[in-house]
């Protein structure tokens, strides 16, 4: 439970780190920073949970802190037109070809994506654990 605890702190000081730093960031630095480090830090939480109700609440609450801080991070940058500063920065056109980014985070394709990796992940993960629980207690032999 401590460790969930400490997740949401995390949380709150990722949002308020990558808010501050977000224009500095590469187009993979962004995508790393708000797409894949939540999923490694879901799966870390997850994994050190050893009860098995904490483990199966941090597979819910993870995915949820990581929708929280896409929001609160989506909310931020796009209120303070940081969002629009780096459209800017970051599209690339060059002859034939045109790197282009959303124009809004809270675009219908953005949330979905957001929800299907956070969410999608987790489920993923839980379908894993689960299935090594079981095949090592088909392993087991009871005396």
């Amino acid at each position: 439970m401590l460790l969930l605890l400490l997740s949401i702190i995390g949380y709150i000081l990722l949002s308020l780190v990558t808010t501050k730093t977000f224009l500095t960031f590469s187009p993979l630095i962004f995508l790393l920073v708000v797409y894949v480090l939540p999923i490694g830090l879901n799966a870390v939480v997850v994994g050190f949970q050893k009860n098995k109700l904490f483990k199966q609440l941090a597979f819910m609450l993870t995915p949820t802190l990581s929708t929280l801080f896409y929001i609160t991070f989506a909310y931020a940058v796009s209120q303070n037109g940081d969002w629009i500063r780096y459209m800017e920065l970051q599209t690339i056109t060059d002859g034939n070809v045109s790197i282009e980014l959303a124009t809004s985070l809270f675009d219908l394709g953005q949330i979905a994506f957001m929800l299907l990796v956070y969410y999608g992940s987790s489920t993923l993960h839980f379908y894993m654990q689960q299935k090594q629980i079981l095949s090592e207690q088909k392993g087991v032999s009871h005396a």
